[in-house]
């Protein structure tokens, strides 16, 4: 169980980082924060789908909770001898 808790604790981390990569990146796409390579070619930023992203990364949250109190019922039950 402690593997998954820490997977689900790596996540809401990595949501925070990328939340705010996001929020930075969006105060870049003006086009006064476009950036040049110094070729006269200005860097596109890539689009991102935010809602389908905010989404996936909350069905896997739910998923892990899910596996958590499995783990943690099926421990309970093989520790009270309860297992069939």
């Amino acid at each position: 169980m402690n593997r998954l808790q820490n997977a689900q604790k790596s996540l809401v981390d990595s949501l925070a980082v990328l939340e705010s990569a996001v929020a930075q990146t969006q105060l870049s796409t003006s086009p006064a924060g476009a950036s040049d390579d110094g070729s006269g070619v200005v860097a596109a930023m890539p689009s991102m789908d935010l809602k389908q992203l905010s989404q996936d990364v909350t069905a896997i949250e739910a998923d892990l909770n899910r596996a958590i109190q499995m783990l943690a019922k099926l421990t309970a039950q093989h520790l009270t001898g309860d297992g069939a």
